[in-house]
């Protein structure tokens, strides 16, 4: 989860750490430092803004990382975020090699989006098709448009 350090800095721990040797939760535990530092590149970014709002949003946030491959029928999935939790949680494919940088940096304003009222309300125009048409749901679209424009 996401603890708040204070000046939008956090700390992101991985949690299925259950059953695992001591080398195995450390690994894991690097993971999650990884994502932590990517989603704190972006924490620096929307305090250099000043946008009160986001950065509102940004405290609130709850990031987790799971050491597990998730799977659409659109190939891995890289996280997911939880509107009513106010939290994300990405996965092992969020870190693969072949993931560059800036696709990660945008996966984590993609998901940032997630947690707005504004893209939330698109979400009974997306009910039902976003598996199969992931690029075409107005919720997805929104998302990645606010990403883009971001920068």
């Amino acid at each position: 989860m996401f603890n708040q350090l204070g000046n939008g800095r956090g700390k992101i721990v991985g949690r299925d750490t259950k059953g695992r040797t001591f080398s195995e939760a450390m690994t894991i535990g690097r993971k999650a430092a990884k994502v932590g530092r990517v989603v704190n590149i972006f924490g620096d970014d929307l305090y250099d803004r000043g946008d009160q709002t986001l950065i509102k949003i940004f405290n609130r946030w709850k990031v987790e990382y799971q050491d597990r491959i998730v799977n659409s029928p659109d190939g891995p999935v890289l996280a997911t975020t939880n509107y009513d939790r106010q939290e994300t949680v990405f996965y092992k494919s969020f870190l693969d090699e072949m993931v560059e940088y800036s696709l990660r940096a945008h996966t984590v304003r993609h998901e940032f989006r997630h947690l707005m009222i504004e893209n939330h309300n698109l979400l009974q125009q997306s009910r039902g098709s976003w598996v199969l048409h992931h690029d075409s749901v107005p919720i997805e679209k929104d998302a990645d448009a606010w990403a883009d424009a971001f920068y």
